[in-house]
């Protein structure tokens, strides 16, 4: 199973970076599983790169699966065409009801891609500054036809209108340990003011870099991480490095403690995706290239929930720090439900000695 995870990861990746870097793909050979792999690129969320590859190949598959990429592709189409109506509303609508908010990430990604089509169908994500603001926003998002499509407990929820817009709101940034919830704290006081606007934060390019660096390695260490994400950090980085503030990027990730890690998912990043050249500004050294196999066989492994052997000490120190986390929540809902459990016995013993007094009374 985890040779055939791997396989599917390859060719996928292969197609994948076919038509970002706009070359031609190599023919495939075998008896290939487009069920599966529809599956697995599905969950990437790369179906409308494949069918890109596939249309651009002339690559036999059965007629059903390659509907089925259609479909997929012509979802983003559409989502092309909404998204940019669906944020400003959103951001409109908050600015009006004077509710501050930070632009965690939005389809402007969309943008730095070759082509848009081939950028996926990322919603806008807003992280609100005061709880109870998310509150209200989520009451005003009710009002204008958003419904709870998937709730995130403890931290937020991403809401949709029926087959079109979604947006994904956070009362608490989506992070367990201490040190990445130090250092968003210290990225959310570096977000300014968006232009001629009074409530609506956004970050420079470098500190949405570091936001997309940071998520990418907690992804990766709880098995989460996907080919998208690594397209995304591939194209965004391409374009913030033109800024040319490497030392910055390098001392904000340290403040996260996964500066290591992070650059080892970019460069993967560019080793899959990257033309020769840049993979050529980024060498490696031979020895260390079994690195990059063990952490991108893990990517591809995560795809199940299951790990493989783990050499990144970064990466280590950040899974025993989630681990811990967890273990901590689940003492404290353990606690909790027994506090709750014997406050009800309680309450029940209470209810019956009034029953009984009351019937020794009456008599």
């Amino acid at each position: 199973m985890e040779n055939q995870n791997f396989y599917e990861g390859r060719i996928l990746v292969n197609m994948a970076a076919s038509v970002m870097r706009q070359d031609d793909l190599k023919p495939l050979h075998g008896n290939l599983d487009w069920e599966r792999l529809f599956r697995v690129a599905d969950y990437n969320k790369i179906s409308n790169l494949i069918y890109l590859a596939i249309l651009g190949n002339n690559e036999k598959m059965p007629e059903r699966w390659k509907t089925r990429f259609y479909e997929r592709y012509s979802d983003i189409l559409k989502f092309n065409e909404s998204c940019t109506e669906g944020e400003r509303e959103i951001l409109v609508l908050l600015e009006l009801k004077k509710i501050p908010v930070l632009v965690l990430s939005s389809s402007s990604r969309r943008q730095l891609y070759p082509r848009e089509e081939m950028a996926g169908e990322s919603s806008l994500k807003l992280f609100f500054l005061d709880p109870e603001d998310y509150l209200f926003a989520k009451g005003y998002l009710v009002n204008i036809g958003y419904e709870t499509d998937t709730l995130y407990p403890g931290v937020g929820e991403k809401m949709r209108i029926p087959g079109r817009f979604s947006v994904e709101i956070y009362h608490t940034f989506p992070f367990k340990t201490q040190v990445y919830q130090r250092g968003m704290e210290k990225l959310l006081q570096r977000a300014f003011l968006k232009e001629n606007g009074n409530y609506i934060y956004e970050w420079n390019a470098i500190d949405q870099l570091v936001y997309l660096m940071i998520q990418s390695a907690y992804l990766y260490v709880t098995g989460h991480l996907q080919i998208r994400h690594l397209t995304d950090l591939y194209v965004f980085y391409r374009k913030a490095a033109e800024e040319d503030q490497f030392q910055e990027l390098e001392n904000r990730l340290k403040e996260f403690k996964v500066n290591i890690l992070a650059q080892k998912l970019l460069h993967l990043s560019y080793m899959w995706f990257g033309t020769r050249e840049e993979c050529a500004s980024m060498e490696t050294e031979e020895e260390k290239l079994q690195v990059f196999d063990i952490l991108e066989k893990n990517v591809f492994y995560g795809m199940t929930g299951k790990f493989g052997p783990e050499t990144d000490e970064q990466a280590l120190d950040l899974r025993s720090d989630i681990l811990k986390e967890e273990e901590r929540e689940n003492r404290m809902e353990k606690r909790a439900l027994f506090y709750r459990r014997l406050r009800e016995f309680f309450s029940l013993v209470r209810r019956q000695l009034k029953e009984l007094y009351d019937i020794l009374y009456s008599r």
